[in-house]
């Protein structure tokens, strides 16, 4: 007999859930999908193009993202429905108050280390802005009591995919403990993770000399050379470099039996085609890891170990685990971007060398991809506040919702914005709501911002939205410390700067650049200013996404803000003429030990020293458009940052190859160098009666140099940042850190400058 079964599932018709509780709703169906796939998976699923009962295989086997629409609403169903039941048995929903790094901040002097400590455990993508304000506000005497504060912060901000921010943190903290060998470690994986693989390669070697043989120095160091060996051109060197990577790889795995070192030994094995034992050792690690699961279950560390079984099932090339355990890793990493490019690298490295098949190779190197960097030009739109504020309102949320589906389509994404207008708020808004990263760029100072939108039109709280945003993002920066007379020429500043700073930032992630543009023809005017942005973009070889403005929303209800001027085109802003009116590079230099030379010394630094200085200037191809010394101060501005740049390097290396004692000179004699860039104001020099320039920015040039060491170039953020937008290939702006600048001048992200023509 069969049994008819008719569900009558409780009505839940009549609850309305609170707006808090339906922003959760996609949260819930992607969990319930995770819950039903790890209980598959759990049970010997594995993923199939159908499903098959008996070789249990089924097509839904993926990330929440990959979907079917139809299974989406499924999952979503599922979850809502059972938080409808559960208010209407008698129960209430109550969100629980997270403290903000603000409120943690206010009540921080109350706090013991171990609070402190804990607290930072909570730094994830989305609040790392707020919390870098919280460790500047800490004092030292509570940071420095204990090394272990320095350790996990900076551990965090690394995973999270921001090492120079990590960096900062622990130089602070090796001043406090100089002798603290895992803060060492850790400053050690910020250089290699940046790229800069040599700096990375003389602190791991002094640890290694000095006696540190645990598996972590000995797996950095093997991890370095591992990067010469990637980036090694020469076949000589390279396999040299290879050799001693797996060397201290497998010696660290047999010392201390470290899956880490074991999986990293068991890939560089399979590249020198030692495939036997490549195996082996992956199996061991694989087993050693299924058992510390089973021992130890789930922890916020467990990404490393499903990211170990993935590695070491693609080895074996049981390709279809590979793939549901990088997909458990990548879920658990929960936006830990700098770890999933580590995981990434070593996944290519193994399918380069295999034969894998096509479907799993695309398959692992989707489920394995970075979100996008997207960097936005709102078109310095604002909302016409004249129309109305109902039909103002309206055009906003049409504008709110195409922007968010449009970045729904990227899937997860960092976004750099700047603040320059209604739109651009409107674009970091719609991140906010989507829970992603974002980093902005203040035209100028926060208050007078504020301040400037507060007028715009009251009704909407521009001011009030702005300093939310700023709150949220993850880092802020400011273009000018001033409110310049020349709002276009700021903009373009502004432009520049973004694009920079998110080149550098898609750069150190390996993924895309996204430049996403809201662009409407009439009100771009005459002279089709953000169209030439585009046209310049796509010359660098840009994919631009741009949206139509008159196809989401009325054109009556915006307004172009800062109409161009022919004179002030995109065309000449990498222009000479341009450049040298307004938007400068500047060069300060000094003479190292200059007050020490003796009375009859003057003559030979004069004719000599400035001489050669003099000399090197005339034959350059790297002209600037002013120059003057005064004493041993050398001053000159150029028309853009890879004149300037290069000049630099050659005046640099100059000085530096010259035997000054064979001029009757000391032999230490040395330059400083500094470099800044930023839109300064040009005028005939009433003393002089020459080309002069003058600003906050010529300023911020002259207190970089005090900071140089001998016979090295440093350069700001922003010239760095100018550098990258502009894709200059003669040199390479390798990140310092936050230096404290001369004269009480703050601290800034400063960038040492080297050659890459040699």
């Amino acid at each position: 007999m069969v049994k008819k079964y008719k569900p009558k599932p409780s009505d839940t018709s009549k609850v309305n859930l609170s707006e808090e509780v339906l922003k959760l709703t996609e949260e819930l169906s992607r969990n319930t999908h995770k819950l039903w796939a790890n209980q598959r998976i759990n049970d010997g699923w594995t993923w199939g193009e159908k499903r098959d009962d008996e070789k249990k295989q089924h097509p839904c086997l993926v990330p929440y993202e990959e979907l079917p629409e139809s299974e989406k609403e499924y999952d979503r169903t599922t979850a809502m429905e059972a938080i409808k039941y559960i208010i209407t048995s008698g129960f209430e929903i109550v969100q629980k108050k997270v403290e903000t790094p603000a409120e943690l901040k206010k009540r921080k002097d109350g706090k013991n280390i171990d609070e402190i400590i804990a607290s930072f455990h909570e730094i994830s993508i989305d609040n790392i802005y707020g919390f870098v304000s919280l460790w500047q506000e800490l004092t030292d005497e509570t940071k420095s009591t204990q090394p272990e504060v320095y350790r996990i912060v900076g551990k965090k901000f690394i995973e999270l995919g921001e090492p120079l921010i990590a960096y900062d943190i622990l130089s602070e903290g090796e001043l406090y403990f100089p002798d603290d060998i895992r803060i060492k470690q850790l400053i050690a994986l910020t250089m290699a993770r940046s790229g800069l693989i040599m700096r990375a390669l003389k602190i791991l070697k002094k640890l290694h000399n000095d006696g540190s043989n645990d598996e972590e120095t000995l797996g950095l160091l093997a991890r370095v050379h591992k990067d010469l060996w990637s980036n090694e051109t020469d076949e000589s060197k390279k396999t040299e470099y290879l050799d001693i990577a797996c060397r201290l790889y497998y010696d660290a795995f047999v010392d201390t039996g470290g899956s880490w070192t074991g999986i990293n030994a068991a890939t560089m094995k399979l590249m020198r085609d030692e495939v036997e034992l490549s195996h082996e050792i992956a199996q061991l690690v694989k087993k050693d890891c299924l058992d510390s699961l089973e021992k130890q279950g789930e922890s916020s560390y467990s990404h490393w170990t499903y990211a170990t079984l993935g590695e070491a099932s693609l080895i074996l090339e049981e390709y279809s685990e590979a793939f549901d355990w990088y997909s458990k890793a990548i879920e658990v990493a929960n936006r830990r971007y700098g770890d999933i490019k580590s995981m990434r690298r070593n996944a290519r490295l193994i399918l380069n060398k295999q034969n894998c098949p096509g479907i799993w190779n695309n398959k692992i190197e989707k489920c394995l991809t970075i979100p996008p960097v997207i960097v936005f030009l709102g078109g310095n739109t604002n909302f016409n506040c004249i129309v109305g504020n109902t039909h103002e309102k309206s055009s906003e949320e049409i504008l709110f919702n195409a922007i968010t589906e449009k970045l729904k389509s990227y899937g997860p994404s960092i976004g750099f914005s700047s603040t320059y207008c209604h739109v651009d708020i409107i674009f970091l808004e719609a991140m906010d709501r989507l829970k992603r990263s974002t980093q902005v760029v203040l035209p100028y100072d926060r208050d007078i911002l504020e301040s400037d939108f507060r007028l715009t039109n009251q009704k909407r709280h521009w001011d009030k939205r702005l300093e939310e945003i700023i709150n949220s993002a993850s880092n802020v920066v400011v273009a000018s410390d001033v409110k310049p007379d020349d709002g276009n020429l700021l903009a373009q500043y502004v432009f520049l700067l973004l694009h920079g700073f998110a080149e550098i930032s898609a750069k150190q992630l390996e993924t895309e650049l996204i430049p996403l543009i809201v662009y409407d023809e009439k009100l771009d005017g005459e002279q089709k200013q953000i169209g030439k942005i585009i046209e310049l973009l796509k010359k660098y070889g840009y994919s631009i996404e741009v949206m139509e403005l008159k196809d989401h929303i009325d054109s009556k209800s915006v307004l172009r803000i800062n109409k161009q001027d022919d004179s002030k085109s995109i065309e000449k802003l990498y222009s000479s003429e341009m450049f040298s009116t307004r938007i400068m590079s500047v060069l300060f230099a000094d003479a190292v030990n200059f007050s020490k030379l003796s009375e009859k010394e003057f003559p030979l630094f004069v004719e000599h020293f400035l001489g050669m200085v003099g000399r090197l200037l005339e034959k350059t191809e790297y002209k600037p458009i002013v120059m003057n010394t005064w004493g041993d101060g050398i001053y000159l501005v150029f028309s853009g940052v890879q004149d300037a740049g290069n000049f630099a390097l050659e005046l640099n290396a100059a000085v530096t190859d010259i035997n000054w004692e064979d001029y009757g000179l000391p032999k230490e004699l040395s330059l400083r160098i500094g470099l800044h860039s930023g839109p300064a104001y040009s005028y005939e020099n009433p003393v002089t009666h020459r080309l002069d320039f003058i600003g906050t920015h010529i300023c911020r040039a002259a207190r970089i140099e005090p900071i140089t060491p001998p016979s090295m170039v440093y350069a700001s953020q922003e010239f760095a940042a100018l550098a990258s937008a502009q894709q200059i290939k003669d040199f390479d702006c390798e990140y310092v850190g936050r230096i404290l600048l001369a004269k009480k001048y703050g601290t800034f992200p400063t960038y040492h400058v080297i050659s890459k023509k040699t």
